[in-house]
Parts: structure tokens; C-alpha cells; sequence
């Protein structure tokens, strides 16, 4: 259940190791660093298929100073909605998914942080063949995880208006 005087966070994306997972933990680190206890974050997939995330989401993101190895995928389900104050959606698929299986609307990371209803594109969906152009696949990794945590600041300011 939810618990007075904190603020349950979940981010969503399809996977639960890139997306969402990155949010989770550049959340978690900006909370620490700003001395901020009252806030729980966590993340899941709407898939959530068995996968360990990619080495370069690990290596970025240890870069900024956070350890994700001990990430768990989890898919998302209709508990959650009960347990968490946000749910925030990577992309408007995820959004459409929340809405046709749980009846529920959640906010978008874009529209949270800059009242955009844009999508954080997955690798894929950013490079055509991602698998083909290794070079590519990283480099938007990497950009999206900087671009996340760039964000993160401006989330923090912001979700309260979205409780």
C-alpha cells in the first residue's frame, strides 16, 4: 500500500533494462545526492522478457556514478497502480498499453519534464536494424541515457504537479 509522507515513483518502458530501468536509477542517484528521503523509485516493462541489459546501458551508466547490477526486470501489472503515486511512461506506447489493459491513465517522462507529449524512442525505434550498425546502436544508448539523466533534475522539480 501506499505509505503517508512518501511518494511512490514507477517508470515503464517495454523492456525493463534500458528506459525505464535508466530513469529508476538516475532518479534513485539524483535523490541521494540532493539529501531527498521521501521519495521510493522503481521500474518495470510491459514485456519485461527475460534479458540482461545491454553493456553499454552498465558502462553509461556507470560513467555517471551508478551501479545498476543488481537490477531486476519486473513486468508491470495491475498491483502497481495500487502501490505507486506516478507511473510514468518512456513513450506513449507505453501509455496506450497502461490505458488498454489496467483502464489506467499514467503521464508521460517528456510531459513531466518539459509538458511535451513525446515519446524517449527505444534503440529500434531510433536505428533502422540496430543490430546491423553496432556503432549506431551505442551511440543512441548512450544519448538517450544522457538525455535521461539530464532530465532528471527537471523531473524532480516537476512530478509533485502530477500526483
Amino acid at each position: 500500500m501506499k505509505k503517508r509522507g512518501k511518494t511512490n515513483i514507477l517508470f515503464v518502458c517495454t523492456g525493463n533494462v534500458f528506459r525505464s530501468m535508466s530513469a529508476e536509477y538516475c532518479l534513485r542517484k539524483y535523490l541521494n545526492d540532493n539529501e531527498i528521503k521521501n521519495v521510493f523509485v522503481a521500474s518495470v516493462g510491459t514485456e519485461a522478457k527475460p534479458q540482461k541489459p545491454e553493456k553499454d546501458v552498465f558502462e553509461k551508466l556507470k560513467q555517471l556514478g551508478i551501479n545498476p547490477t543488481k537490477h531486476k526486470q519486473i513486468k508491470l501489472n495491475k498491483n502497481h497502480f495500487k502501490k505507486f503515486d506516478l507511473i510514468v511512461a518512456m513513450s506513449n506506447e507505453h501509455k496506450r498499453f497502461a490505458f488498454t489493459h489496467f483502464k489506467k491513465n499514467i503521464h508521460l517522462f517528456n510531459k513531466i519534464c518539459y509538458d511535451k507529449n513525446s515519446s524517449i524512442k527505444d534503440v529500434w525505434e531510433a536505428v533502422p536494424n540496430p543490430n546491423k550498425h553496432p556503432k549506431k546502436k551505442r551511440k543512441q544508448m548512450r544519448k538517450t541515457i544522457k538525455y535521461i539523466n539530464k532530465s532528471i533534475p527537471k523531473f524532480a522539480k516537476n512530478y509533485k504537479y502530477f500526483l
